[in-house]
C-alpha cells in the first residue's frame, strides 16, 4: 500500500487540469501579442492558445489507464491489510484462554475449532494471498506502461522482469496440480485442489 501511494501520489495529478501549463501557454500567447503589437502585426496574426481556463480538461487515456490500475492495486492491498486485521482477531479469540474444567475447555476449543472450519477461516486467508498477488500483477502492469511513457527501453525492460516473474508464478501454479509431490504452491493452486478433493 505505500508502494502504491508514492506512485499514485505522483501520477493522479494528470486526472486533473495542470493550471501550471495552462499559465505557461497563456503567457506564451501574451508575449507573442506584445511582440506582434511591437512590430506592427495584426494581433491576429498571433494564433490562439490551445489551453484556456475555460477549456473542458480530458485526462490522457494512458494516465487514465494506469492510474484505474494502480488504485485498484491499492484497494486491493488496503483491503487485504483490513481482513488481516480482522482474522487476526478471529485467530487471538481461539486461542484466548478459557476458564472451567479441562473437559468443558476441551469442548469449548472443539467448539471453536469446528466453528473456524464451519465458516471457512482458511479458505479466506487464502483469498486474501490471492487478492495480494492480484495487486501485485496490477501495479506491476501499471508500472510498465507508466515506464514506457517515459521511456521505453526501461519500459521493455520492466516488461522482461514482469512476464518472467508472471510465466514463474504460472508455472509454480500449474506443477504442483499436476505432481502432487511438488513443493511449489500458489493460492491459485491451493483452491484447485480444495475443489479437487471436495469432490471426490
Amino acid at each position: 500500500s505505500a508502494v502504491v501511494t508514492t506512485f499514485v501520489a505522483q501520477t493522479s495529478q494528470s486526472l486533473q487540469p495542470n493550471y501550471a501549463q495552462i499559465s505557461t501557454s497563456l503567457l506564451t500567447e501574451l508575449v507573442a501579442l506584445q511582440r506582434a503589437t511591437a512590430d506592427g502585426l495584426s494581433p491576429s496574426t498571433v494564433p490562439a492558445s490551445q489551453q484556456n481556463i475555460s477549456t473542458p480538461f480530458v485526462s490522457a487515456v494512458p494516465d487514465r489507464f494506469v492510474n484505474g490500475l494502480w488504485f485498484i492495486s491499492l484497494a486491493l492491498s488496503l483491503i487485504t491489510a483490513l481482513s488481516c486485521i480482522l482474522i487476526k482477531q478471529w485467530v487471538q479469540h481461539y486461542t484466548s484462554s478459557m476458564s472451567g474444567t479441562s473437559n468443558e475447555r476441551a469442548l469449548r476449543r472443539q467448539l471453536r475449532f469446528d466453528g473456524l472450519k464451519q465458516w471457512h477461516v482458511r479458505s479466506i486467508v487464502g483469498f486474501l494471498l490471492l487478492l495480494m498477488h492480484v495487486a501485485l500483477l496490477l501495479f506491476s502492469a501499471g508500472l510498465v506502461l507508466f515506464l514506457r511513457a517515459l521511456d521505453s527501453d526501461i519500459g521493455w525492460a520492466m516488461c522482461g522482469i514482469a512476464g518472467i516473474t508472471f510465466l514463474t508464478y504460472s508455472i509454480a501454479t500449474v506443477l504442483p496440480v499436476l505432481y502432487v509431490e511438488c513443493p511449489y504452491h500458489t493460492p491459485i493452486c491451493d483452491f484447485y485442489q480444495a475443489m479437487l478433493f471436495r469432490d471426490r
